[in-house]
């Protein structure tokens, strides 16, 4: 399990941010909020609000150009996406967020990928992902269907390893299209894909309050599903099981399964966020000043001068992240007192991360 056995592997500090790894980052924050959270019984109906209430305020910042309290809420929105992962097991099937992004994306568009073969390996190696080759432009209604049979292939290929190589993925996948795309455009779709798991969660948690699996009603349970799923082969197929509990129990695994799709979407769509915020001098040059000075006070800006000359991107998304949590959590700072949780002791304040 990913929230306890990481935090043993690696201690987070300030700097080594940029070598953790997204069960890292997951653990760290697990440590941090999971007492305060525990409390929660719909776990993930607070946990996705929470998400969706930092998604909407990265929108706003960015209508405003206001891009240091977007770069703050992209921290917050991958924290809580990490706690959503990790009280959800039940639903998702993993507690780790890598493995559902993963799950989707590994290292190619899971939309147009084709069998692996030597050629692509060694393409994918040099450039850390496959281009995506889909045509969108002409034809708006892509199948965002994930081929098992055909990424299974790739998922034996090594997985990213910091949290800013999943976005260097991104980028070598999904680069090209994003570079033509506003800032603004991205956005939007990001908030889509937020919304859209939503949805997933929704359709989840319908067929599971009106279906009792020990007393299916197949009628109800069709009729709930062909509105949902009417036209996916994959629904096609499993309307030919006679057992009704057995087709209820894959009817929730379809639908747990678009769940685990649309969050790797969220993040693969915060990636991209970070790589147009990287592409727009503007933005982190505005950023770079509150970066060093706020993540490392006690010490001369001089002394990082050859990482930002070497990168010339201080806004990766390992420090908007590191930046906003180096003292745990935002609101208490619990990390300057001595305290490994967060103390903040009214649960639904507005000020509450």
């Amino acid at each position: 399990m990913v929230t306890e056995s990481e935090n043993e592997k690696f201690r987070m500090k300030l700097d080594n941010h940029m070598k953790a790894t997204i069960d890292n980052w997951q653990a760290y924050f697990y440590k941090i909020f999971s007492e305060r959270n525990k409390d929660f019984t719909e776990g993930h109906q607070f946990m996705w609000l929470k998400v969706i209430e930092k998604a909407t305020i990265v929108g706003e910042a960015i209508r405003k150009n206001n891009f240091n309290e977007a770069s703050r809420s992209i921290a917050r929105v991958f924290c809580w996406l990490c706690g959503f992962c990790s009280e959800n097991k039940d639903i998702l099937g993993t507690d780790k967020l890598s493995d559902i992004i993963w799950y989707k994306y590994p290292r190619v568009c899971s939309t147009c990928a084709v069998k692996i073969n030597k050629e692509l390996i060694k393409e994918i190696t040099s450039k850390n992902g496959l281009k995506c080759t889909c045509d969108r432009t002409a034809d708006e209604r892509v199948n965002k269907k994930v081929d098992n049979e055909i990424l299974e292939g790739y998922r034996e290929l090594e997985k990213p390893k910091a949290l800013d190589e999943w976005v260097m993925m991104f980028e070598a996948i999904f680069g090209h299209r994003l570079h033509i795309q506003s800032l603004d455009s991205i956005c939007f779709h990001f908030l889509e894909e937020v919304g859209e798991v939503t949805t997933a969660l929704r359709n989840y948690r319908e067929n599971e309050m009106n279906i009792d699996r020990g007393n299916v009603d197949r009628a109800l349970l069709e009729r709930i599903m062909g509105r949902l799923r009417g036209d996916d082969p994959e629904y096609v197929i499993l309307k030919l099981e006679k057992d009704d509990r057995i087709f209820f129990d894959a009817c929730q695994n379809l639908m747990a399964n678009s769940i685990k799709e649309e969050v790797a979407d969220v993040f693969s769509w915060l990636s991209a966020l970070v790589i147009k915020l990287l592409g727009n001098r503007r933005c982190y040059t505005e950023y770079e000043d509150r970066f060093f000075s706020t993540l490392f006070p006690t010490e001369s800006q001089d002394k990082f001068q050859p990482f930002y000359i070497r990168t010339r991107k201080p806004l990766n998304l390992s420090s908007i992240v590191c930046l906003e949590y180096c003292n745990g959590c935002p609101v208490c700072e619990n990390k300057k007192m001595g305290n490994d949780r967060c103390t903040c002791e009214i649960k639904m304040a507005p000020s509450i991360i």
